[in-house]
């Protein structure tokens, strides 16, 4: 029969929340992993995390003026709350197709601030350096220099993106 290993009561008491483990005969804290929750969404069929958590706010089939000699990834312009806001579509640049949607992922505030067109509503992701996995997927290859990292989250690759830098290579540069 195993032996139990108990803690003393001062030590039960103090060690608040933390997890712990046994080590040789002894119960000592977990050196735990630094996790970040972050909002996933996917665009295109593919898994995408915004890098520094901006400002985000979604909206539900909004109305989209075309622009005129525009980039072919920008699908137009949306009025919030009075300011003109461009709309941007990745999934044309990464060789999808760029058909109807629902959603607009609004990033950013103010002048800074842009529309990209998403598939599904976004998700809470719990993000860690033991689901970091390497940078592979070919359809990331057109928005390669603003792809950060990726994450394997539930068997799904989530692209860690810099958003000021992906808005730069949408908008044409």
């Amino acid at each position: 029969m195993a032996e139990v290993l108990l803690m003393r009561p001062v030590a039960a008491l103090s060690r608040g929340l933390r997890r712990t483990q046994v080590v040789g005969r002894r119960i000592v804290p977990v050196e735990s992993e630094e996790v970040q929750l972050r909002r996933g969404i996917t665009i295109g069929g593919m898994g995408f995390v915004l890098e520094g958590n901006p400002m985000m706010e979604v909206l539900d089939s909004p109305k989209i003026f075309a622009i005129p000699n525009t980039p072919l990834t920008c699908r137009g312009i949306v009025n919030l709350r009075g300011g003109l806001i461009p709309v941007f579509d990745i999934r044309k640049r990464i060789g999808g197709e760029g058909g109807a949607f629902r959603w607009v992922l609004v990033i950013e505030r103010g002048e800074r601030a842009a529309g990209v067109v998403i598939d599904s509503l976004p998700l809470q992701l719990k993000l860690s350096e033991s689901n970091r996995c390497a940078i592979s997927d070919e359809m990331v290859a057109a928005i390669r220099e603003a792809v950060v990292s990726s994450y394997e989250v539930e068997g799904n690759i989530f692209h860690a993106l810099d958003h000021q830098q992906l808005l730069y290579l949408l908008k044409g540069h």
